[in-house]
């Protein structure tokens, strides 16, 4: 995927704030648009169709018209690679700040699949706010499926 080029006009989009279906993305989205109003900023709402977000849909079209009602722009892109997406997304349009939820580790890839890691390593000129929620529980998806099973150390000593 070819990355857009960067513009260079006085109407560049300067905060960047991700969208999800997640309870917690309303205090990302709050967070982003105070800090784009506090700064005097503009501010953009972007949601990433990846095409397996349909169970959370009825919640991202809430989080886009809250976004809206506090004055961002709402984009939304196809895209395999979220990340990819925004990272190109924000090169294209001069973005200084992005805002995401904190997602957690990757039971697969560990600390460095971290959506912020990836972004900061795309994006060094870019400042990336991660906005923690204490109030949702994280859950690896893999133990979401009731057909996984998660290994203890006694078995292993079992072997």
């Amino acid at each position: 995927m070819s990355r857009p080029e960067k513009k260079n006009r006085p109407e560049e989009i300067s905060v960047l704030v991700c969208l999800s279906g997640s309870p917690s993305n309303r205090k990302v989205i709050r967070t982003a648009a105070r800090f784009a109003r506090g700064n005097h900023r503009s501010l953009a709402a972007l949601f990433v169709d990846n095409g397996k977000n349909h169970r959370d849909e009825a919640s991202v079209k809430s989080n886009m018209e809250f976004a809206a009602s506090l004055g961002a722009d709402v984009v939304v892109i196809p895209g395999r690679d979220i990340l990819e997406t925004v990272a190109d997304y924000a090169l294209g349009t001069g973005v200084t700040d992005i805002f995401i939820g904190y997602s957690g580790p990757s039971r697969k890839n560990g600390f460095g699949n971290l959506a912020a890691y990836r972004l900061v390593h795309k994006l060094p000129d870019t400042d990336v706010h991660i906005i923690p929620d204490g109030r949702v529980r994280l859950k690896p998806s893999r133990l979401d499926n009731p057909g996984s099973r998660r290994l203890t150390g006694r078995d292993f000593l079992r072997l």
